[in-house]
């Protein structure tokens, strides 16, 4: 009996001490962040916790003292370098954190909110110099949190959603200018690390910007925004992105604008599981409409489907982290000397119609072009770039309308030549181009 009550006692001791446990294994982990947060340049101005028996909240804030290694840092899970000059814009930049967690060992998942305090010096003291007023809104804003970014993260599993913070403010600027910025109902959710997810999904319901002077007006507005991503390494992706209405207004004394752009769908995608990398990528537009004074089109079902395959993959992941130009155009030139493929399956309109002459029909293009290898491309760069064309093969199918075809040929002598090359078709011309060997010919005839 007594056996028993020893061995009941042990378990809720045992029991009665997890949360204890557990708070200090995540204490544990969550300070081992911190510490390699500080080693990339964020210093800790303020670390506060506020613990019960069963959970357990710290607030921080962390203060960018080192920009340019905090950049660094982040370029690791970047697809494309952060350009220099966003260092000027973030060194002093200060953010809070809030972690909330429960202490038990077995919890599965903690809340985080993070959300910029102070800008950075620099950029405080440019607003201030011109407008002290909206340095003070802009504080106050900041301040409250009024851009905040709420994460729930499951440590089992990776698993991650979370949401931005509704934003709908307006400001007048001393010149009676109105400002107005909205964004509504932006989630997300995905898998694995924050700064490097396997997966990331987002929904916005609506984003929105304008300005609004006493004689001129801007507004942009974006609606039903939804992105797909599945990262398996920064060269082995797929991405997508679904938006169905874009918006742009813009009135001025002298002319007014207006742009409406309906169902806008892209895709991209990349592998690099082959020796070489294949990059893939579709656009399509349902339709789109531009007003003004000057003047005013629309047109349907816009398509553009291209293919790059053939790339290198030491030389291109090179290329992608190049910020300097002369390396990047040298390196470039390194990459096509190991041959390269460009396929475009789809670029194509339906139905474009320019207010002040009509109907005028549409387009659809198709084309295979093969850049063959050449260890002698640079030297022959130097020499004379004519002499690269005995590395391009090439063949393009074009159907075109004839109204087109006249109004982009209409004062170009040269051009307006192709018509004598050209096969009819109902309302078309078609031309089968085809470059091989450094001669060209469209339809079969020689081009002179």
């Amino acid at each position: 009996m007594k056996k028993s009550v020893i061995a009941v006692v042990i378990i809720l001791v045992i029991i009665a001490a997890l949360p204890v446990i557990g708070n200090k294994y995540i204490k544990g982990a969550i300070d081992d962040r911190v510490a390699q947060l500080q080693s990339y340049g964020l210093e800790v101005k303020e670390d506060l916790s506020d613990s019960s028996y069963l959970n357990t909240s710290r607030h921080f804030e962390f203060y960018l003292q080192d920009s340019s290694k905090f950049i660094e840092y982040l370029n690791n899970y970047a697809d494309g370098q952060i350009p220099p000059y966003v260092n000027a814009l973030m060194n002093g930049l200060t953010i809070g954190v809030d972690v909330k967690y429960s202490n038990l060992p077995f919890a599965k998942s903690q809340s985080m909110e993070i959300y910029p305090l102070r800008l950075s010096p620099e950029v405080v003291k440019s607003i201030q110099k011109n407008n002290p007023d909206f340095y003070t809104y802009i504080d106050r804003f900041l301040q409250a949190k009024g851009i905040l970014y709420h994460i729930n993260y499951n440590f089992l599993n990776q698993e991650f959603d979370g949401y931005i913070k509704d934003i709908n403010e307006a400001y007048t600027l001393k010149n009676d200018a109105k400002l107005q910025l909205i964004m509504d109902s932006v989630k997300f959710s995905g898998q694995g690390e924050l700064l490097a997810p396997t997966r990331l999904q987002t929904k916005a319901k609506e984003m929105h910007f304008s300005v609004v002077e006493p004689h001129e007006q801007l507004n942009m507005s974006l609606s039903g925004l939804t992105t797909s991503n599945n990262f398996d390494s920064q060269s082995t992706y797929v991405s997508s992105a679904n938006i169905k209405t874009v918006t742009l207004t813009m009135l001025a004394i002298n002319d007014n604008v207006h742009v409406k752009i309906n169902n806008i769908k892209f895709n991209a995608s990349s592998n690099d599981q082959n020796a070489k990398i294949e990059l893939d990528s579709k656009t399509s537009v349902e339709s789109m409409d531009v007003a003004s004074k000057n003047i005013s089109f629309d047109f349907k079902q816009f398509n553009m489907d291209v293919a790059l395959s053939g790339i290198d993959k030491l030389i291109f992941e090179k290329l992608r982290t190049l910020t300097n130009q002369t390396q990047a155009s040298a390196t470039t030139a390194e990459l096509l000397s190991k041959g390269v493929k460009l396929e475009i399956a789809d670029f194509s309109m339906k139905n474009l119609n320019v207010k002040q002459i009509g109907a005028l029909g549409g387009f659809k293009l198709q084309s295979k072009i093969n850049f063959k290898e050449d260890a002698d491309l640079k030297k022959k760069l130097q020499q004379s770039p004519m002499l690269l064309l005995a590395d391009l093969a090439m063949k393009t199918d074009l159907e075109i309308s004839k109204k087109i075809f006249a109004l982009a040929t209409q004062n170009n002598p040269f051009a307006s030549q192709m018509k004598s090359y050209a096969k009819e078709k109902a309302d078309s011309y078609v031309f089968e181009i085809n470059f091989l060997d450094s001669k060209a010919t469209i339809n079969g005839k020689a081009l002179n």
